[in-house]
């Protein structure tokens, strides 16, 4: 559920660790793999929600799909990965610690919201998988084996269509993108953050970078 503080305990010891802004069109070609529920929430976070007429939260619709627009107009693929149970309570806690420091009693979008975000990703052809448990070590492994976390999605034709259609091309960058920074304990590779799709840029913490800059083995974070 995330280690409080650990962002500013890299950027104070490992500073060469973070890059700050940027620019996504640098990263043309990789693969963003999106811990799901986080960001689902995350757009549920936002000041002066969108609604439909009757009244019903849409931000996780225009999320969904801005993030899609922004990340395929400089040619990053995008994967989601959707918590297995517990996914309500890990977003509600996770996120709201990201946005706020507490859990402070925050409330996780209902059942529908995840559907939805699930059909529009399918739409779209977004591959998208369901943990069987929580995201976050799917997530980091994706960072080293994507082939397999994308097989596994059972995605839908165009997904499988994009996916064949790279098949030969060499292995892509992938990235895992969450504000979960346990996907470094995890083991991913790179951890993308502060993704801002207005002026397309985003923060991107190195693993490797860390240890060395630490000067300490994957064993020795982790513990």
């Amino acid at each position: 559920m995330g280690v409080k503080g650990l962002r500013k305990i890299i950027e104070k010891h490992a500073p060469a660790a973070v890059r700050t802004g940027v620019k996504l069109a640098e990263l043309a070609g990789s693969v963003f793999v999106f811990d799901a529920s986080l960001r689902i929430f995350k757009w549920s976070l936002v000041k002066n929600a969108r609604e439909s007429p009757d009244g019903t939260p849409t931000n996780h619709i225009f999320g969904a799909f801005a993030m899609t627009d922004c990340l395929r107009s400089v040619k990053i693929r995008s994967v989601y990965v959707f918590d297995g149970a517990p996914a309500e309570e890990k977003a509600a806690c996770g996120a709201a610690r990201a946005a706020a420091r507490d859990c402070g009693g925050a409330k996780s979008p209902d059942a529908r919201v995840w559907d939805e975000t699930r059909e529009l990703l399918d739409l779209l052809g977004v591959a998208h998988i369901t943990a069987d448990g929580e995201a976050d070590p799917v997530v980091a492994m994706a960072t080293h084996t994507l082939v397999d976390v994308v097989a596994a999605a059972n995605a839908n034709a165009n997904a499988a269509a994009n996916a064949n259609a790279n098949a030969n091309a060499p292995p892509p960058h992938v990235y895992a993108v969450t504000d979960d920074l346990d996907a470094l304990a995890f083991g991913a590779t790179h951890v993308v953050l502060d993704i801002d799709c207005l002026h397309k840029t985003a923060t991107i913490i190195s693993l490797a970078d860390i240890l060395r800059d630490m000067k300490m083995t994957q064993a020795q974070f982790v513990d």
